[in-house]
Parts: C-alpha cells; structure tokens; sequence
C-alpha cells in the first residue's frame, strides 16, 4: 500500500494524528506513511543543491552579466525566473502537501519499532544510497557559488576602486581584495572538510555485529560496552549515545567531523536515514536488538 493509493480523508486522519503525537491504528497505514516521508525527505535533499544552482547567476560579477552579449543576457535572464518558478513552486508544494511529513514519518516510524518483538540478533549491514544529492551535489553546487561570489566580490571592489573613485579607496584596494580572497579560501577549505565526512559510493555506510559497531567512512569501531543506548535520533537518524564520547571519537576520522561531532550533538554518533538504502525502522530495530543481546550476555557473565 502507498501513500498516494489512501484515500484522501485517510491522509487527513494520518496527518491529524501526527500533529497530536499519535500514529494511525493500521500497521499497514502506518508503514505507507513511513515510506511516504521517506520520499519527501529524498525530495527535499535535492533543494539544497538545486537553491544554489538557481541563485548563482544573481553572484555573478555585473560585467559578465551586464556586458554579455543579447543572446548571453537572454539566457541569465530565463534562469533567474526559472529560479523564481522554482522556489514559488517548491514553497506552495511545501505548504500545501509536506509541512508535516516529518513527524507524520517520525510517529508512525517509532510505533512500527515498538511493534518489532525479538528482532534477529544476526550481522546486519546498513548500505549507502548510491547518490544523495544533498550531501553529493551539494558540496560541488555550494562549491561553485562560493567561487563565484568570491569572483563577484573581488569584481565589486574592482568597481568601487577604478582610477576615479576617491583616493582613500584606492588605497584601501589591496587590503579589501586580501579580505575577500581570505573569504573565499576559507569557504573552499569548508567544503573540502565537507566533502571528507561524506561516504562514497554504495558500500556498507554502517556494520552491527555481536562485538559492536564499524562505520567505515570513518574509520570508527566501537564495542556494544562504549554505547549506553540506541536512539531514533533527531532529524530521522540511527543514533548511538555514547557512555565516553570523546574517548570514541577521539579515534574517527577525519577530524573536522569527529569535533564537529563533540561540539555540536553532545556525544550522540548520529548516522541520516536519507544517507540508508534499508528502512530507518530496520536499521534502528537490528542495532537495538544486538546492543540488549549485548548487555544481556554481560549481565549473564
């Protein structure tokens, strides 16, 4: 059953019942609209990438955009309002159908957990989704926006210090260019750091076995003993609290993201369900299932 295929009052009712904290009654309703907020959120990770494509001729420096010719003119003129189409459209599609798909996800997601009884306590491997253009494209969209405001900016201190404007600025020239090419190193070295967090291809994104937990994009394993609890994390995540975070993520890779990681999530490893080709329900399931069995053979010893 799929989301589109419930009758429209059925929606209704889902979406009521999510904004007072309840899911719907029906496993089967509940797992459509789990799947459903699953592909808005897969949706959604494409407007980053594409809100900077969109924007980024408004950053161009105004002799390219101004001194181009007709054909060039025309061209930068159709993207801007296409941009403009796109953002009205994605607004009115967000206010109208998806405002609340993530807690109509999140409660209907957390009942189909709590109905899972015994799950396997078998090897269990969480795989990457092969392109997430949020994480993907982004870092290359993001990328050439920040170049191309840089060039923009340097473009417009070339302006305002040409051979007429007043002494006091040309002479500020050098000082203001410095300034803005400091700014656009420093956003390049942002999204190289970046681009090292993110995992590659469509290999295993993270590993659950009976000794614990391997994350191989960074380099990061960790016994069941270091985890005090398995969560369904904020933003629809697999998250592991910690008993010594920094002990566990003083041995990740790269850094950037191990101190981003302790500064910002107070020690919760936290893995996006968008990032996961399995449901986020089973992931979380599995890992819950082998983190009790875990603490269970300990209590027993």
């Amino acid at each position: 059953m799929r989301w589109g295929e419930l009758p429209r009052t059925t929606r209704d009712e889902v979406r009521r019942l999510a904004q007072k904290g309840y899911p719907h009654p029906d496993p089967a309703i509940q797992r459509a609209a789990a799947d459903w907020g699953v592909r808005v959120r897969r949706l959604l990770v494409w407007l980053f990438p594409l809100m900077a494509v969109a924007v980024l001729p408004t950053f161009l420096p105004s002799s390219w955009r101004y001194g181009a010719s007709g054909v060039v003119d025309f061209l930068l003129g159709a993207w801007i309002r296409g941009a403009e189409i796109l953002v009205l459209v994605g607004a009115i599609w967000f206010t109208v159908s998806v405002r609340h798909s993530e807690r109509v996800e999140r409660v209907n997601t957390e009942a189909l957990l709590n109905a899972v009884h015994r799950p396997a306590t078998e090897p269990f491997t969480a795989h990457r989704r092969l392109l997430v253009p949020g994480y993907d494209l982004g870092v290359v969209t993001w990328g050439v926006f920040a170049a191309t405001m840089t060039l923009s900016m340097l473009d417009s201190v070339g302006e305002m210090t040409a051979e007429d404007s007043p002494a006091i600025l040309r002479t500020l020239t050098p000082w203001a260019e410095s300034v803005v090419i400091t700014f656009g190193v420093s956003l390049g070295a942002i999204h190289l750091a970046t681009a090292a967090m993110i995992p590659r291809g469509r290999g295993a994104l993270v590993a659950l076995d009976a000794d614990g937990v391997t994350i191989p994009h960074l380099g990061l394993a960790f016994g069941w003993a270091e985890v005090d609890r398995v969560e369904f994390g904020h933003g629809m995540s697999l998250a592991f609290r910690l008993r010594d975070a920094d002990g566990v993520l003083r041995r990740a890779q790269p850094k950037p993201w191990r101190r981003w990681q302790v500064r910002h999530l107070q020690g919760v490893l936290s893995i996006p369900a968008v990032s996961m080709r399995e449901p986020i329900s089973e992931v979380v399931a599995k890992a819950r299932a082998l983190h009790s069995a875990s603490l269970a053979g300990t209590a027993a010893r």
